[in-house]
């Protein structure tokens, strides 16, 4: 999940925005991740962070 957000924050850098509010993610069947944890690790990494309150959503 950090590396996903190092990700977002380079682009919201990129576009000069000041938040991001979303981000959207698609995780394979394959992966091993388990979503409930990828949402944890999300709310975890992101405090302090632009990225902080926002969401991380999943295709259903």
């Amino acid at each position: 999940m950090q590396n996903a957000l190092e990700i977002a924050l380079e682009h919201m850098r990129q576009r000069n925005a000041a938040r991001i509010h979303r981000i959207h993610m698609r995780v394979g069947a394959l992966s091993s991740v388990v979503p409930d944890a990828l949402e944890f690790a999300f709310d975890v990494v992101t405090q302090g962070t632009p990225a902080e309150e926002s969401q991380v959503s999943r295709p259903t």
